[in-house]
């Protein structure tokens, strides 16, 4: 006798596999929450580095600029009055002030976004730490009372004993077997 594995499935169990493909479908999805916050993340400190690295970028042009007009400054400076020299001396310094304080704005600002960024990853990672816990204690709580569900739906009252399915089906094959002889050997004794 063939004996079909669906039969002896019972609903608990089906229920179990389906929790279960809840839960994996559950954590795929929060990897790729995580994932995503963390390109997010790289995409905004990449964005500030490029920034400030521009910002630098223009500073040294312009110091560059300086070091190599400095020669016909000096030469240049015989040509200009006092007062025009010290305009252009001024407007200069102003113009390398403000560049300073551009780079150092892009600096504070850079570092303001990766102390918040590490205080997010911080608070991601203890989100993420919680979560799993409590799913955790969920799914085992779950599992605790699927498994008493599935005992109390393996065991069978017959004529006021108590049996289990296993036990049950243990003796339905053996019956099986045997009725399965005693016809082969009607068979061979009507030869």
């Amino acid at each position: 006798m063939i004996l079909n594995n669906d039969e002896f499935i019972t609903p608990a169990t089906k229920l179990l596999e389906k929790r279960k493909e809840l839960y994996e479908t559950q954590e795929a999805l929060e990897k790729e929450k995580d994932n995503f916050k963390q390109k997010e993340f790289k995409k905004e400190e990449n964005d500030l580095r490029e920034k400030d690295l521009k910002i630098q970028e223009s500073l040294i042009r312009f110091s560059k600029y300086l070091e190599e007009n400095k020669a016909e400054q000096e030469t240049s400076k015989l040509g200009l009055r006092g007062a025009e020299w010290e305009e252009f001396d001024k407007s200069s310094k102003k113009t390398i002030y403000y560049l300073r304080a551009e780079v150092a704005k892009a600096k504070a600002e850079f570092e303001e976004k990766e102390a918040k960024a590490n205080k997010m990853k911080i608070y991601e990672e203890l989100v993420t730490y919680i979560n799993e816990r409590e799913t955790k204690n969920k799914l085992q709580s779950v599992i605790d009372e699927l498994n008493n569900e599935i005992e109390s739906l393996s065991q069978v009252k017959v004529f006021g004993k108590t049996f289990s399915v296993n036990d049950l089906i243990t003796k339905k094959i053996a019956l099986n077997n045997k009725i399965a002889q005693k016809r082969k050997l009607v068979e061979e004794l009507e030869k």
